[in-house]
Parts: C-alpha cells; sequence; structure tokens
C-alpha cells in the first residue's frame, strides 16, 4: 500500500488520506497537522492552498487528481485491461465540485463519478 505521494511538484508530499481532509468543506488552514511537511492557507476567494518548499503552492484538487492518475495507472497495469469508469468513495465531510471531476476524469481519459 502506497503510504504517500509524491506528485509531479516534487516539494510537496502529502500523506493521502491527508488529501481528503484537505478537501474537507470544515477543513480550518489555521489548524494543520503538525507532523505535516507543508503549510496551508486560504486565498482571497476562500480556496485552500497548499504551500510547498521552493515557493511551490497548489490546490488540494491537484493533488486528489495526482492520487486518481497513479490509482487508474496501478489499475491498468496489474488488471491488463481497458479502465473506462472509476468510482470514488470520499469521507462525507470532502468536497470535490463537478467541474473538477470532470476536469480530472478530461485530462486522464476515463469518466470518474462519485459514490454516495
Amino acid at each position: 500500500m502506497v503510504s504517500c505521494l509524491k506528485p509531479v511538484i516534487d516539494s510537496i508530499i502529502v500523506p493521502i488520506p491527508d488529501v481528503t481532509r484537505l478537501l474537507a468543506t470544515d477543513f480550518d488552514p489555521e489548524r494543520p497537522d503538525s507532523s505535516w511537511g507543508f503549510t496551508t492557507s486560504r486565498d482571497t476567494d476562500g480556496i485552500v492552498l497548499v504551500h510547498g518548499g521552493d515557493g511551490i503552492t497548489t490546490l488540494p484538487i491537484v493533488l486528489f487528481g495526482s492520487i486518481v492518475m497513479g490509482t487508474v495507472k496501478y489499475i491498468k497495469e496489474h488488471i491488463k485491461a481497458e479502465v473506462s469508469t472509476l468510482g470514488i468513495r470520499l469521507p462525507t465531510d470532502s468536497v470535490i465540485s463537478d467541474i473538477e471531476l470532470l476536469a480530472i476524469s478530461q485530462r486522464i481519459s476515463i469518466k470518474l463519478i462519485l459514490l454516495v
């Protein structure tokens, strides 16, 4: 099992369970996890930002998309079949907008659906 994600952005390593915490509707950037090697804040529009080393800033949805891309790659390599749809179940307090989900789907050419 993968315990952490090292996305293309080389200076931010986020444990996978923490990504869904960053997507939570009640996430408070002022109360980060002390074990994190990154900081968080909100921009003027209220969007959560993740700040890593070397001045790198990204969004939780970008980190989530990296996890999904890695998961799809792993599935394709191990089942040796085409994957056309992937269902994702998030904790009840985590949110991904339809627009964000569609953007990830289009980028990886797989239909993503949120399971409830």
